[in-house]
């Protein structure tokens, strides 16, 4: 089992919110005896992880051109919903294919397509918008003001059931 910790780090205030964490994994080491471990980890070799607050998934990057491998794919507070950690040069970058759709008021530009691996991996990490059908890097906050669309939300979430064990 792998520990990922997101801390932020006192930066100035200026600096993209994205560059203010850093970012620490452990393999998580539990023994019958009862003794824990944390080993640090310094590299994932040709795996990814996609890390949200809902769900965690690693993928191997050896079939998918398109996913850094030794990475994480990361949520982080706005304005960028998104960043990429590569852990062999602790760096920090944005996806290529962030896009805002909307100022949190109105439609400011259409939705970019077609969608990268990433994007998905992402969304399906972040159960709120992949549940809705939405894009994780796109609806990341949904606007009052999209009626429309919170409607649909609504029908659609109206429609599940969830069966329930009786006595």
């Amino acid at each position: 089992m792998l520990l990922v910790v997101k801390s932020p780090k006192f930066v100035h205030p200026d600096v993209e919110v994205w560059r203010r964490y850093i970012i620490a994994i452990f393999k998580v080491k539990i023994s019958m005896s009862g003794h824990h471990e944390l080993i640090p980890v310094r590299s994932l070799g040709d795996r990814a992880l996609f890390v949200s607050l809902d769900r965690c998934l690693s993928v191997s990057s050896n079939n998918l051109p398109s996913i850094s491998s030794n990475s994480i794919y990361l949520t982080v507070s706005l304005p960028d919903p998104v960043v990429v950690h590569c852990l062999s040069s602790r760096s920090f970058e944005r996806p290529t294919a962030l896009c805002q759709v909307h100022d949190g008021k109105e439609m400011v530009c259409p939705s970019v397509r077609p969608f990268t691996l990433a994007d998905h991996l992402l969304t399906y990490c972040n159960h709120h918008e992949w549940s809705n059908g939405l894009m994780f890097h796109e609806y990341y906050f949904i606007p009052e003001s999209f009626q429309g669309l919170w409607k649909k939300i609504r029908t659609q979430d109206s429609q599940v059931r969830i069966s329930r064990v009786r006595d």
